[in-house]
């Protein structure tokens, strides 16, 4: 599901689950355990397959989960979202193409994110299926993200274009998809200077998020759940995953 190699003393990370990418526990468990094997020393470039970086959350596989299960799954996904944004080496996020709700979540955590032209979009659209964020993605946004910016994110639940997430700061760099790969290489080296000042400013600048998350975790995922459990919200889940499971018949 995620193949490991080494890119002129880089690891890179390509998740390809054959599919869409979309996060359950087996992904987040794959993820980690490739996060364990990379180390912690290392610059790291985290990429998808073909033209989806991750779709987010696969919700044919969640939708039927009780709450104490949906809550152990937030929790874990919480908990391995938070272990890259703190990564004290660069993270650099490789997004060959739709990287959709928990997918755009997932890119949010690196140090850099570059994003290849063409079709793809990235963007956290949980408002329009009525489904609140969860507080690994505010507080990890608002750590990157300029407040109009953050606004038309979270709150408007807008798709970007490649050029458009650039401008928006979602993205920092917009590279022709052939190139992808080694623009972010690249990007990872140039974050990478001898000596630990690098990680120590990155420990300094996302402490702020860390703490807020550490504070709120449970009412936050309290009130996720609830949002998840309302009926609007189980109503839109069902006809998404309706209509998802139209397309593959």
């Amino acid at each position: 599901m995620i193949a490991a190699e080494i890119v002129d003393g880089v690891v890179l990370l390509r998740m390809d689950d054959g599919k869409a990418n979309a996060i359950q526990g087996r992904f987040l468990g794959a993820l980690d355990a490739a996060l364990d094997e990379a180390g912690d020393a290392a610059p790291l470039v985290l990429t998808g397959a073909r033209r989806i970086f991750s779709a987010g959350l696969d919700l044919p596989a969640l939708a039927g989960l009780s709450r104490p299960a949906m809550d152990e799954l937030m929790r874990e996904f919480h908990r391995v979202m938070l272990r890259l944004f703190l990564r004290p080496a660069p993270v650099v996020c490789a997004v060959n193409g739709h990287a959709i709700a928990g997918g755009c979540i997932l890119a949010m955590q690196g140090d850099r994110r570059v994003m290849a032209d063409g079709e793809g979009k990235i963007g956290v659209n949980e408002v329009r299926l009525g489904l609140s964020l969860p507080a690994i993605a505010v507080e990890t946004f608002r750590a990157q993200l300029a407040p109009p910016s953050l606004a038309a994110a979270a709150l408007e639940g807008r798709l970007f274009s490649p050029a458009e997430a650039a401008a928006a700061g979602l993205v920092d760099e917009v590279a022709p998809a052939g190139d992808l790969v080694a623009r972010a290489v690249l990007a990872a080296r140039a974050l990478a200077p001898d000596g630990p000042a690098f990680a120590e400013v990155k420990r300094l600048l996302r402490r702020p998020a860390a703490e807020a998350l550490s504070r709120s975790r449970d009412e936050d995922s309290c009130a996720w759940l609830d949002g998840w459990f309302s009926e609007p919200a189980q109503r839109r889940i069902g006809e998404t995953v309706a209509k998802l499971k139209g397309r593959s018949a």
